[in-house]
């Protein structure tokens, strides 16, 4: 019994800890994004606008979301084609 509530204290203890933890990954590479409706973006792996708008971004399935966004804005997605009707600006690909 004893062993049973520390480890309930510990687990209670640890895991709000472990659920504010953020997973760094680091990025060699970038480069600009220029939206088309037909180019597959390849090997991006985070996305960074530097003027706001709307981004439209299409994913493997062809489903397409608009993401409203403000200049300095990180995407954590790996989008398959970034759509000519996005009105955001300075979208980079980091990779």
């Amino acid at each position: 019994m004893k062993k049973l509530l520390a480890l309930a204290l510990a687990i209670t203890l640890i895991a709000p800890a472990m659920a504010q933890q953020r997973v760094r990954v680091s990025f060699s590479r970038h480069r600009t994004v220029t939206p088309s409706d037909t180019v597959q973006q390849t090997n991006c792996q985070r996305l960074y606008v530097t003027g706001a708008g709307n981004l439209v971004i299409e994913d493997d399935l062809n489903i397409q979301i608009t993401y409203a966004v403000v200049a300095g804005q990180f995407l954590e997605f790996v989008p398959f084609r970034i759509r000519t009707t996005s009105t955001a600006t300075g979208i980079v690909c980091w990779y």
